[in-house]
Protein backbone atom coordinates (compact mmCIF):
# COMPACT_ATOMS: atom_id res chain seq x y z
CA UNK A 1 0.00 0.00 0.00
CA UNK A 2 1.39 3.39 -0.97
CA UNK A 3 0.86 6.25 1.45
CA UNK A 4 1.41 9.97 1.09
CA UNK A 5 1.79 12.80 3.54
CA UNK A 6 0.99 16.42 2.78
CA UNK A 7 2.72 18.31 5.54
CA UNK A 8 3.11 21.85 6.75
CA UNK A 9 2.00 24.45 4.23
CA UNK A 10 2.56 28.19 3.88
CA UNK A 11 2.12 30.97 1.34
CA UNK A 12 5.11 32.56 -0.33
CA UNK A 13 5.65 36.14 0.84
CA UNK A 14 4.30 37.59 -2.43
CA UNK A 15 1.20 35.32 -2.13
CA UNK A 16 1.79 34.02 -5.65
CA UNK A 17 1.80 30.37 -4.63
CA UNK A 18 1.29 28.03 -1.72
CA UNK A 19 4.18 25.83 -0.66
CA UNK A 20 4.03 22.53 1.22
CA UNK A 21 5.96 19.43 2.17
CA UNK A 22 5.10 16.18 0.40
CA UNK A 23 6.39 12.82 1.62
CA UNK A 24 6.09 9.68 -0.44
CA UNK A 25 5.77 6.46 1.57
CA UNK A 26 7.67 6.71 4.85
CA UNK A 27 7.83 10.26 6.25
CA UNK A 28 11.34 11.64 5.96
CA UNK A 29 12.37 9.60 2.94
CA UNK A 30 11.71 10.95 -0.54
CA UNK A 31 10.41 14.22 0.91
CA UNK A 32 10.01 17.24 -1.37
CA UNK A 33 8.90 20.82 -1.09
CA UNK A 34 6.29 21.65 -3.68
CA UNK A 35 4.59 24.80 -4.94
CA UNK A 36 0.95 25.10 -5.95
CA UNK A 37 -0.46 27.87 -8.12
CA UNK A 38 -3.81 28.88 -6.55
CA UNK A 39 -5.27 29.96 -9.90
CA UNK A 40 -4.37 26.96 -12.08
CA UNK A 41 -3.61 24.35 -9.37
CA UNK A 42 -0.42 23.57 -11.29
CA UNK A 43 2.07 21.84 -9.01
CA UNK A 44 5.84 22.28 -9.16
CA UNK A 45 8.31 20.06 -7.31
CA UNK A 46 10.75 22.63 -5.98
CA UNK A 47 13.40 20.36 -4.46
CA UNK A 48 14.10 17.27 -2.37
CA UNK A 49 14.58 18.00 1.34
CA UNK A 50 15.51 16.15 4.52
CA UNK A 51 12.04 15.54 5.92
CA UNK A 52 11.20 18.91 7.47
CA UNK A 53 8.42 19.29 9.97
CA UNK A 54 7.89 23.06 9.70
CA UNK A 55 9.53 24.66 6.65
CA UNK A 56 9.23 28.33 5.84
CA UNK A 57 10.74 30.61 3.18
CA UNK A 58 12.28 34.03 3.53
CA UNK A 59 10.64 37.24 2.21
CA UNK A 60 12.26 36.93 -1.20
CA UNK A 61 11.44 33.20 -1.49
CA UNK A 62 15.09 32.52 -2.24
CA UNK A 63 15.81 30.50 0.91
CA UNK A 64 14.02 27.87 2.92
CA UNK A 65 14.46 26.87 6.57
CA UNK A 66 13.04 23.73 8.15
CA UNK A 67 13.30 21.65 11.30
CA UNK A 68 13.71 17.93 11.66
CA UNK A 69 11.45 16.18 14.16
CA UNK A 70 12.77 13.82 16.85
CA UNK A 71 13.50 10.97 16.99
CA UNK A 72 14.59 11.02 13.31
CA UNK A 73 16.32 14.39 13.39
CA UNK A 74 16.93 17.35 15.68
CA UNK A 75 18.49 19.58 13.06
CA UNK A 76 17.66 22.94 11.49
CA UNK A 77 18.22 22.93 7.72
CA UNK A 78 18.64 25.87 5.35
CA UNK A 79 18.19 25.56 1.60
CA UNK A 80 19.27 27.89 -1.19
CA UNK A 81 16.31 27.59 -3.56
CA UNK A 82 18.09 28.94 -6.64
CA UNK A 83 20.82 26.28 -6.33
CA UNK A 84 18.48 23.62 -4.92
CA UNK A 85 21.08 22.96 -2.23
CA UNK A 86 20.47 22.19 1.42
CA UNK A 87 22.80 22.36 4.42
CA UNK A 88 22.55 21.78 8.14
CA UNK A 89 22.49 25.07 10.03
CA UNK A 90 22.51 23.75 13.61
CA UNK A 91 20.98 21.31 16.07
CA UNK A 92 17.75 22.49 17.68
CA UNK A 93 17.87 19.73 20.32
CA UNK A 94 14.19 20.15 21.14
CA UNK A 95 12.25 17.30 22.69
CA UNK A 96 9.06 18.55 20.94
CA UNK A 97 7.15 17.33 23.99
CA UNK A 98 4.05 19.10 25.33
CA UNK A 99 4.45 21.57 28.20
CA UNK A 100 1.73 22.43 30.68
CA UNK A 101 0.83 26.10 30.54
CA UNK A 102 1.21 27.34 34.13
CA UNK A 103 -1.59 29.87 33.64
CA UNK A 104 -4.20 27.50 32.23
CA UNK A 105 -2.99 24.08 33.40
CA UNK A 106 -3.48 22.74 29.85
CA UNK A 107 -0.76 21.07 27.80
CA UNK A 108 0.59 22.96 24.80
CA UNK A 109 2.17 20.82 22.09
CA UNK A 110 3.63 23.77 20.15
CA UNK A 111 5.83 25.63 22.65
CA UNK A 112 9.01 23.77 21.78
CA UNK A 113 8.34 22.69 18.22
CA UNK A 114 11.18 24.69 16.63
CA UNK A 115 9.07 26.36 13.87
CA UNK A 116 12.14 28.13 12.43
CA UNK A 117 11.81 31.36 10.50
CA UNK A 118 14.12 33.97 8.99
CA UNK A 119 14.78 37.42 10.34
CA UNK A 120 13.54 40.17 7.96
CA UNK A 121 17.06 40.50 6.44
CA UNK A 122 17.47 36.67 6.09
CA UNK A 123 20.76 36.78 8.01
CA UNK A 124 19.43 34.92 11.06
CA UNK A 125 17.09 32.06 11.86
CA UNK A 126 14.89 32.17 14.97
CA UNK A 127 13.43 29.01 16.55
CA UNK A 128 12.23 27.58 19.87
CA UNK A 129 13.63 24.65 21.84
CA UNK A 130 13.84 23.14 25.30
CA UNK A 131 17.41 21.92 24.78
CA UNK A 132 18.57 23.72 27.97
CA UNK A 133 15.54 22.92 30.11
CA UNK A 134 12.34 24.90 29.55
CA UNK A 135 10.99 26.50 26.38
CA UNK A 136 13.26 29.26 25.03
CA UNK A 137 13.87 31.24 21.83
CA UNK A 138 17.17 30.87 19.98
CA UNK A 139 18.75 32.94 17.21
CA UNK A 140 21.45 31.57 14.86
CA UNK A 141 23.39 33.35 12.14
CA UNK A 142 22.86 31.94 8.63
Amino acid sequence: MKTELWGHEWRLADSSRAAYVFADREYGSKTTVRLLDPETLAEEVLMAVSGYSHPFSNRESTMLVGDGHPPKSDLIYVADLSRREEKVLCRHGSSCRPYVNPRTGRPNTQEVHPHPCFSPDSRRVVFTSDVHGGPAVYVVEV
